[in-house]
């Protein structure tokens, strides 16, 4: 879905900005939202203060609260999918197996 907005948007996405905070994610307050996203799950309460400050000023509150509101829906689907055991269809595991190389994401395994 992010690589789509990003080319619907006509922005140059860079992927390997998700597993390398030292490269630009080429989309507007990207590097803020990936902050966001970190803090939120692995990070402390210090780092998720930080995170939502900075996002605040990027992109405002409402923006905040989108963004918020984004990665509760994927964390939501992901753990509904995960319980039920919904796997992802062949056409996911082939559009994204390029991104999965290239971010070195095969590491974790198969897991669908």
């Amino acid at each position: 879905m992010l690589r789509w907005s990003a080319e619907n948007l006509q922005h140059e996405f860079n992927p390997e900005s998700i597993v390398d905070t030292t490269q630009t994610t080429g989309i507007p307050s990207g590097e803020a939202l990936i902050a966001l996203v970190d803090a939120t799950m692995i990070g402390t309460s210090s780092d998720r203060s930080k995170a939502r400050a900075w996002i605040h000023s990027e992109i405002g509150m409402d923006g905040v609260v989108m963004a918020a509101s984004t990665y509760g829906n994927f964390e939501m689907m992901n753990r509904i999918a995960e319980g039920t055991g919904v796997r992802a269809s062949e056409q996911t595991r082939k559009s994204s197996a390029d991104w999965q190389k290239e971010l070195g994401l095969d590491r974790f395994g198969k897991g669908y």
